[in-house]
């Protein structure tokens, strides 16, 4: 009963995430927090690294390159629930319990969690953004480019709107920082990482993979990608050594893996 109740208690950060997420524009309508963007990361950066990472990374780019930064964006929004299944589908190579599963359920939701309240009360412009931006007199934006940003390279090659249709659609234009693409690969690899395919090798690479990618498709700058990896490991670090509802008090969930193993 325990192990069952921690198990969909797991799943409640996922759960705010995605309610939260889906309605953006409803809490924007009841709440009314300034809407204003913070459209300086790319000065922010250019005085902590003395230029743009992102333009150096794209400043060649090529099909091939565009297309391996298109495979793990895709695979980006299976990431959250699928990594939990992972897990649990091999759990006999973490210990034999189902506690990797739901810590990655449960660090997952939570990350997100932050990262879209924070870009609620803070929203920050995108790369993409600041680049195509056209201002009125009056500081009011006329047009700006579409906001699948360099995948739309990827569209023109399988002449289907595909990113278009995505990024389109998706309810956070300003949602810069912290970058959950790079947060949530980053909470693989401390969870265990993809322990039957490459281990934390893999984890790594997917770590950097969508990290490049990210840069190279101007969806984010360097800054946000720190922000993500860094939300990552606080909030690990806060689960392993602070509090977590899974294995400090509720130590049910680890014999009820066990139990299942044995049935």
């Amino acid at each position: 009963s325990s192990g069952i109740n921690a198990e969909y208690g797991a799943t409640l950060p996922a759960l705010f995430f995605m309610t939260f997420f889906q309605f953006f524009h409803f809490w924007q309508w009841l709440l009314a927090p300034d809407p204003t963007p913070f459209i300086h990361l790319d000065a922010l950066e250019h005085w902590v690294f003395g230029c743009l990472p992102h333009q150096v990374v794209s400043r060649y780019t090529h099909p091939i390159l565009d297309i391996m930064a298109a495979i793990p964006y895709l695979m980006h929004f299976l990431l959250p629930f699928g990594y939990p299944v992972y897990c649990y589908y091999h759990r006999a190579k973490l210990g034999n319990t189902i506690e990797p599963a739901l810590r990655g359920l449960w660090l997952g939701g939570s990350i997100a969690s932050l990262a879209v309240i924070f870009q609620f009360l803070c929203p920050t412009s995108p790369p993409w953004f600041n680049e195509s931006a056209v201002y009125a007199a009056d500081g009011t934006v006329i047009s700006y480019a579409f906001n699948e940003a360099g995948f739309q390279r990827i569209d023109a090659l399988i002449k289907l709107p595909l990113f278009r249709e995505i990024y389109s659609n998706a309810p956070v234009t300003h949602g810069s920082f912290p970058s959950l693409h790079a947060a949530f690969p980053a909470i693989i690899y401390l969870n265990g990482s993809w322990v039957a395919h490459g281990g934390w090798k893999f984890g790594l690479f997917h770590c950097f993979l969508i990290s490049w990618a990210a840069l190279y498709s101007h969806h984010h700058y360097l800054i946000d990608i720190i922000g993500g990896v860094g939300l990552s490991y606080l909030m690990f670090v806060l689960y392993k050594h602070v509090w977590n509802p899974f294995t400090k008090k509720n130590v049910t969930v680890v014999k009820y893996a066990k139990l299942n193993e044995e049935v």
